[in-house]
């Protein structure tokens, strides 16, 4: 074995970089493994409000209190105080 990375020197370092991009890789595929989400199944739910003469904002505030779900948005785009 000590004679065949004396004749090739660069067998060495050559391995010793393929098992360490092996290990990266391994590593990597291991975190970007995905599992099976159930976020999604929370939108499936069906909730009834009735609301007269209330802002956009105290619509949604009135729909998070409800349910687990919260809003975000940018008040650039939306008019909250709008009826």
């Amino acid at each position: 074995m000590k004679k065949f990375f004396g004749t090739y020197p660069d067998v060495g370092k050559l391995m010793r970089i393929t098992i360490s991009h092996l290990g990266v890789i391994l590593l990597l595929t291991g975190f970007a493994h995905a599992g099976e989400g159930y976020s999604q199944d929370l939108l499936n739910s069906t909730i009834s409000l009735r609301l007269n003469n209330v802002t956009l904002r105290e619509a949604l505030q009135t729909f998070e209190q409800r349910t687990t779900l919260t809003f975000s948005y940018s008040q650039d785009f939306v008019q909250l105080d709008q009826k």
